[in-house]
């Protein structure tokens, strides 16, 4: 009966917040996939060297933010830390 009850409450949550932040909701239940999780207008992190973006900064050095877009277009591929 529990588990019936904190499913319950769990499928509430997430209706009543679907009404409220439907981009939230959207971010949970995408998180692996890149273009799903981050429209191309999103920012991302960078490093001047790097290869890679990032959702938060990921190891040493100075990380600058940029649009999803943009690191693509410079050739940037998601880190494999922050995207798994």
């Amino acid at each position: 009966m529990k588990r019936a009850k904190k499913l319950f409450i769990t499928l509430l949550l997430s209706l009543s917040l679907t009404t409220v932040a439907p981009d939230f909701i959207t971010l949970q239940l995408h998180m692996p996939a890149v273009t799903q999780v981050q429209a191309k207008t999103k920012n991302v992190l960078m490093t001047k060297t790097g290869k890679k973006y990032h959702i938060k900064k990921c190891g040493n050095g100075t990380y600058y933010k940029v649009t999803l877009k943009k690191a693509e277009s410079l050739g940037l591929t998601p880190c494999k830390k922050c995207f798994k």
